[in-house]
This record gives C-alpha cells, sequence and structure tokens, in this order.
C-alpha cells in the first residue's frame, strides 16, 4: 500500500477541466480514495463563495485550502481550522501601487468582491471565463477601494488582473517590495497574501492538524501558486497542461486536466 496519506488538489486547470467542470473519473477517484481511509483536499486560489457551484460534486472532500492557504476548512465539522488576512495599511499600499496599471481588481473574503465595472469589461483582463461565475457569486461595487474603507471586512487575497500581461513583471517587483507573499496565476494575475502564506503552508498546517508527516502528502497543480505545495509536498505531481516552471519543480507530470490526470495521481500515486 501507498505510504501517502493525503492528496491535496488545486481547482482551475487541475481538478476543474477545460470547460470547467469536475470530470466524472476525478469524482469517482476522490470516492476511491476516501473509502481507502484516504485524506482529501482542496488547495485552490478561490475563496469559498467560489467553490460553491462544486459543493456538490465535491461532497466526499472533507477539507478545503482557500485563497492560496490564507484560509483553511474543515467540513465535516463545520470549523475554520486557520485563517489570516491582509493587514489593512498594506491593503491600502497595493491599491496605491495598482493605480500605475490598468487592472482589474479582486478582494477575496467571506465574499467575493469585484468591481462594476470591471466585471463588464472583464473579457479585457483575460479573465472571461470567470464570468458567469462571477456573475452568480461575487458582490459587484462601485469602487473597491471606497467600498473596503466603509466595510473593513478581512481580505485573505488581494488579485489584480493585468490588462496588459506584459506588465506582470514590473507589478511583481514593486508588490514584493511589500511585506506580502506574491505569486503569479492564470495569464495575468497576480495574487497577493499575507506574509508567510501559501497553499504550502497551509499543507504544512493541516497535516499538523491531522497529525501526518508532510512527506506523506501528495500536492497537484499546474501553475505558479502552485509551486511551493508541490515543493512541499512528499510529491509533487503537475498536471500535463502545467506551466514549464510547475514542471521543472514537480516530481512527476501526470496526464492534462482534460485527460483523466486527477484520477491518475489517485490510482497511480495515492493508492497503489
Amino acid at each position: 500500500m501507498s505510504k501517502y496519506k493525503l492528496i491535496a488538489y488545486d481547482m482551475d486547470g487541475t481538478l476543474l477541466n477545460s470547460d470547467k467542470e469536475i470530470a466524472e473519473d476525478s469524482i469517482e477517484a476522490i470516492h476511491r480514495a476516501v473509502t481507502a481511509g484516504k485524506y482529501v483536499t482542496l488547495s485552490t486560489g478561490r475563496p469559498v463563495p467560489e467553490i460553491a457551484p462544486y459543493d456538490n460534486a465535491l461532497s466526499e472532500v472533507p477539507f478545503y485550502i482557500c485563497s492560496s492557504g490564507a484560509t483553511i476548512l474543515d467540513r465535516r465539522n463545520g470549523k475554520t481550522v486557520f485563517s489570516k488576512a491582509l493587514e489593512k495599511d498594506i491593503i491600502r499600499e497595493i491599491f496605491a501601487i495598482s493605480k500605475d496599471y490598468d487592472l482589474m481588481l479582486h478582494h477575496l473574503s467571506d465574499k467575493s468582491y469585484l468591481e462594476q465595472f470591471h466585471f463588464d469589461h472583464i473579457e479585457d483582463y483575460h479573465m472571461e471565463r470567470y464570468r458567469t461565475l462571477y456573475e452568480s457569486y461575487a458582490v459587484k461595487v462601485e469602487s473597491l477601494q471606497q467600498f473596503f474603507e466603509a466595510n473593513q471586512y478581512p481580505v485573505y487575497k488581494f488579485n489584480l488582473y493585468l490588462k496588459h500581461s506584459e506588465e506582470r513583471e514590473s507589478i511583481c517587483k514593486r508588490l514584493s517590495e511589500l511585506p506580502i507573499t506574491v505569486s503569479m496565476a492564470e495569464t495575468s494575475a497576480v495574487e497577493c497574501s499575507p506574509l508567510g502564506i501559501s497553499k504550502g503552508s497551509a499543507l504544512r498546517r493541516l497535516c499538523q492538524y491531522l497529525g501526518i508527516d508532510l512527506e506523506q502528502t501528495i500536492a497537484v497543480g499546474d501553475s505558479d501558486n502552485d509551486l511551493d505545495i508541490l515543493r512541499s509536498a512528499g510529491l509533487g505531481a503537475a498536471m500535463g497542461n502545467c506551466n514549464d516552471r510547475v514542471r521543472d519543480v514537480a516530481d512527476v507530470v501526470l496526464r492534462d486536466c482534460d485527460h483523466g490526470g486527477c484520477a491518475q495521481a489517485v490510482d497511480e500515486y495515492l493508492l497503489k
């Protein structure tokens, strides 16, 4: 029997296929894993509200690592295992830097917050495939900065979606001067998380919570915000559709998200 006790799945580009659906073979593989006594967790950049469309398909998944590690949920007991928000002054500094770029702002909290103008022009920011999701699950406001100042909600992750992807290196350099964790996702996104927070740090916390060793885990992902968890896990498994940076750090490369890569991770590594 495999030494691995837990598998952590990224969502977009991993557990979700190109049509933003969870394939039936992935659902069946999760069932096999849970039935065999293994732990399964999401490890996603999405906040909790943006997982809602998949809650039924994920009914057997007991843990959610959300907002790139800033929140960890134990669904079995209905409790938050961990949460950490960005400091308010840091949020204001991110707003200040963002004014120098043409980008779409997105706050991940207990709800998902966008500006109405950005949502109306979402295709300009390379996020058209999320229109249906944001239409149903995001709160649209006139000014995100004004709304934040008025309501002072916790921001677990601050996403910036650039209109011009070639500017991503520039804004990442500036944001990296702040005491935060900065990573890239999608084709033009920059993710700002609290300092020290990543999917990898969340995996370590979840292992402590469950009393298992980090070497007994498998992490599956495809993008830059998966790099730390792939390095941290006992086995880092990259999807076949991953970028080159992910491929370079992975221990194994699976089939892509449209051809059973997630089920392969269960059958060939978690259960074998």
